[in-house]
């Protein structure tokens, strides 16, 4: 559909159109339809040994069985949906968004309630406060498809260009334009759309089974046509994912020209698949053929699932199938010997294999790919790959302090400063110490990096402090020191590094002089 132009209704008009909800001449309808979007509350209380009194919303009382606080449930009295509360609480209270649609001129006009009820139980029964309170005018241009967007001011008694407020603050801010609604067609649906080019329009589903803001979808439909068709099939998950501004698939979805791609052709599958999103349909697809127990396929649409998320849909290992390696998952974590949860283990198994070619292990071999026991294997490869390149990184290590560490290492007779030599030096401070210098090993090898070590002369084996410096070794820059549990190093060793700066700066000046 192409854009015309924006002829969106002026602030002034907007105050004067449409007074729905105390002018329609349908009123009844509409407080009955408002009522009925929330439930009834039924206070109740033990009469007798197994027997409880309901007392419900609607004046009546009844005699219960057994019943829980927070339990739904119907009054045998009014056949309304009910909440049961105990009378030791005797407080209900919710909160809805209701939206109103009516048709005005070439666009619809969309009233935005947020609606309040509370219920109270005391000495004189069941008493109901209902209120609500208008958030927002939007109005919806046929022809621009485009939505003027108007709300009230503070005083609340004039309109101003702009979206609803904001309730709350921060993550938990929350505008009535932005959340679940359920909205009155002011003459019914078909003649809201009717003569218009969004007469076939799926707003209608959207609102009653997306709960969506009725404006909002029919901006989404101009953008994402697609919405439309999987709507009207019984699509929703798909639907849903394809107005996920992050979403990974959308454009798969877009592209998607029949179902039965995605191997939904019965009525059963259409059920089964309405509210799944794309890598649990395509999942659902995958293991349809596989030969495992009926009562295994929802635990293999799940592993697929999560293998599509962290590898791909179409992701397959050369040396061995997706359903052997669901099955070898099922057999290994049914004996503990693997994590219970697909996503982890799937993650362990790219891990595993990674390793195993890093270590140029045969994956063909099957004692390779599926080992009898996944952790104890995947334990082996993962110390056996951290020993290799702990190695690499101690012969850098090595060959850096060949090369610098007379450069740094000063001794004034009380203090020592002295370079490891290897890795394993280095780790083995951190653990003595309690601090991450273990973690400094690769920024070592890469000559990011110096780490230092401060020694007492009178114990030289024993750690005391460690000390971090920038390789610049024209002058000195100290990054940070810490002792034991990076605690502070003291007065008597920061007195000892002013000294050690002045020998370092000296060097190095006499170097560059020579």
């Amino acid at each position: 559909m192409k854009k015309t132009g924006s002829r969106k209704i002026s602030v002034a008009a907007v105050h004067a159109i449409s007074n729905v909800v105390r002018g329609l001449t349908s009123r009844k309808d509409f407080c009955k339809w408002e009522e009925e979007q929330f439930p009834r509350v039924m206070f109740f209380e033990k009469t007798q040994r197994g027997k409880y009194a309901g007392y419900c919303e609607c004046g009546e009382t009844v005699e219960l069985p057994t019943v829980k606080g927070g339990e739904d449930g119907e009054c045998p009295a009014c056949g309304r949906r009910i909440v049961y509360r105990s009378t030791r609480y005797p407080y209900y209270g919710e909160r809805k968004v209701l939206s109103v649609l009516e048709r005005h001129g070439d666009g619809l006009l969309q009233r935005i309630f947020v609606a309040h009820k509370e219920v109270y139980f005391g000495n004189d029964g069941v008493k109901t406060d209902f209120e609500e309170d208008e958030e927002g005018r939007y109005y919806f241009d046929f022809q621009s498809c485009e939505t003027a967007c108007y709300h009230l001011t503070a005083s609340k008694s004039k309109w101003a260009r702009g979206r609803t407020r904001v309730h709350g603050m921060g993550w938990s801010g929350w505008r009535a334009d932005s959340v679940d609604t359920e909205t009155y067609a002011v003459g019914g649906w078909n003649n809201l759309l009717y003569d218009t080019a969004w007469q076939y329009s799926a707003v209608q589903i959207a609102c009653e089974k997306m709960k969506w803001q009725p404006l909002t979808y029919l901006e989404w439909e101009f953008r994402e046509p697609k919405l439309e068709s999987l709507l009207k099939i019984g699509l929703y998950g798909l639907a849903h994912e394809l107005t996920d501004f992050y979403g990974d698939n959308r454009a798969k979805i877009r592209s998607l020209r029949s179902p039965k791609k995605l191997g939904i052709i019965t009525a059963e599958d259409y059920r089964e698949c309405a509210w799944l999103r794309w890598n649990a349909i395509k999942a659902r697809a995958a293991v349809k053929g596989w030969k495992i127990a009926a009562e295994q396929k929802a635990a293999a649409c799940k592993f697929m699932e999560k293998l599509a998320e962290n590898h791909g849909e179409d992701f397959k290992y050369a040396f061995v199938s997706n359903e052997r390696l669901f099955t070898y998952w099922d057999e290994q974590s049914a004996k503990k010997q693997a994590d219970d949860n697909p996503g982890v283990f799937i993650r362990d198994y790219a891990d595993y294999v990674r390793e195993c070619e890093e270590l140029k292990l045969n994956l063909s071999d099957t004692a390779i790919r599926t080992p009898n026991n996944f952790a104890i294997m995947h334990e082996r490869t993962s110390a056996e790959v951290k020993a290799q390149k702990n190695a690499a990184i101690s012969r850098k290590i090595k060959a850096f302090y060949e090369k610098v560490h007379r450069l740094v290492e000063w001794t004034d007779g009380i203090y020592s400063v002295v370079m490891p030599s290897s890795a394993t030096a280095i780790i083995r401070e951190g653990k003595k110490q309690h601090h991450c210098v273990g973690g400094y090993c690769d920024r070592v090898a890469e000559r990011k990096s110096v780490i230092l070590f401060i020694r007492k002369n009178t114990q030289k084996r024993t750690a005391f402090v460690t000390m971090e410096i920038l390789p610049d070794f024209k002058k000195i820059s100290i990054v940070q020191t810490r002792a034991a549990h990076n605690a502070d190093p003291g007065a008597e060793v920061k007195q000892f590094l002013e000294k050690y700066k002045k020998w370092f700066n000296r060097r190095s000046a006499i170097r560059k002089a020579a």
